[in-house]
């Protein structure tokens, strides 16, 4: 198989090419030699991880577009290695440049917007939007909790820079979710900026998702 995929997954395509039959793999999975991960693509053992099998889902249906897209959302969260509480993980996120339609299915959402130069970084070979546009575009998209759950992960320190937060945050200024997004990132900014502040300050919602986002990074 491809040495640039990990080894225990299985892309139909490319096993046909490389002398497999689809009786071999339909025998495969029905003596359990093989899981279906999705259409095409098939694992040795699905990881019982969320964020691991998602990672998989990123990596077999990015091989599988037949056009050029950028890992985003909550996928490129994901790649980024950020712990992520209260996401759907059964689509992989992607976003095109306009004049792309967007494009809704099973296994994959495609994002159309402009993306600079900037905002694209890559990631294990793959085309991934910067983590500070990561975090601003879950932070436009996600309810409020899971939004401070990214948002804290991506401005720990080693991370986004708060000053890049809020430059990215006043471009963004009128598009939709902004307010959202200002919201959550607010809360970040104050969390990094005086970490000593006890979780009475923070708030009791603020803090239980933030420690169930860092419990299943940890």
């Amino acid at each position: 198989m491809d040495s640039s995929l990990p080894p225990d997954l299985v892309l139909r395509r490319r096993a046909l090419a490389e002398g497999w039959s689809d009786d071999e793999l339909v025998r495969s999975l029905q003596r359990g030699d093989l899981t279906r991960l999705r259409p095409g693509a098939h694992l040795s053992e699905v990881p019982s991880d969320p964020l691991l099998r998602h990672r998989y889902l990123v990596t077999a249906t990015l091989a599988a577009l037949r056009r050029p897209a950028v890992v985003s959302h909550q996928s490129a969260a994901v790649l980024h290695g950020w712990p992520l509480w209260g996401v759907p993980l059964d689509q992989m996120h992607v976003t095109r440049r306009p004049p792309s339609s967007s494009e809704v299915g099973r296994h994959l959402r495609c994002h159309v917007t402009r993306l600079d130069d900037e905002d694209v970084v890559t990631v294990a070979g793959m085309p991934v939007t910067h983590p500070a546009r990561t975090a601003l575009d879950l932070a436009r998209t996600l309810s409020f909790e899971p939004a401070v759950v990214a948002l804290d992960a991506a401005m720990r320190p080693g991370g986004v820079p708060r000053a890049e937060v809020r430059r990215r945050l006043a471009d963004a200024r009128g598009t939709p979710g902004s307010r959202a997004a200002a919201r959550a990132a607010g809360w970040g900014v104050v969390r990094w900026t005086w970490p000593d502040l006890t979780p009475q300050v923070l708030g009791p919602r603020v803090q239980r998702a933030l420690d169930r986002g860092w419990r299943r990074r940890g």
